[in-house]
């Protein structure tokens, strides 16, 4: 003799939910695979004479840290590693990520690598890759046109005054 179960949909898609919320939400990178594990976060903004890489690379110390410029593109490289205590314990929510993160960035050209500048605190890389003198913006004057007249042919002359 057979046992019949009774199928409920509503079981499927409430356990489905479930998981759902554990590893989406509690855990937000997970749903975007494992491309987004070992990225390092920034935010890049651009002035007149530099461009500003802001990185968060929290638990990471600044020796474990290594930016270089190649080709026209910013690779930021860390590696967060974890403690050998931290490795015998038995966890019940193990979340806090450690391995190697990097992130690479296009940089726009005529960046000056001699002018850069970098400075980590509290977690966070600050870079600042000064610009070319030749990027920088120039301010063109404009010669004005007061006093002068325009006559026939294209020449101009001073007004009598």
């Amino acid at each position: 003799m057979t046992n019949l179960t009774r199928w409920d949909p509503f079981g499927e898609m409430r356990t489905a939910l479930d998981r759902l919320y554990e590893d989406g939400i509690s855990r937000p990178w997970r749903l975007l695979g494992s491309e987004m594990e070992g990225t390092v976060p920034v935010e890049v903004s651009e002035s007149d004479d530099s461009i500003q890489v802001k990185a968060q690379l929290p638990g990471v110390k600044p020796e474990d840290v290594n930016v270089t410029v190649s080709n026209g593109m910013l690779n930021i490289r860390a590696e967060h590693r974890e403690d050998r205590d931290e490795k015998e314990k038995n966890y019940v929510r193990h979340e806090i990520r450690y391995g190697s993160m990097q992130r690479t960035i296009p940089l726009p050209s005529g960046v000056d690598v001699n002018r850069a500048e970098a400075t980590f605190e509290d977690g966070i890389l600050r870079l600042k890759l000064g610009k070319a003198e030749e990027m920088m913006p120039k301010r063109i004057p404009i010669a004005g046109t007061q006093g002068q007249q325009q006559i026939s042919g294209g020449e101009s002359q001073q007004r009598a005054a």
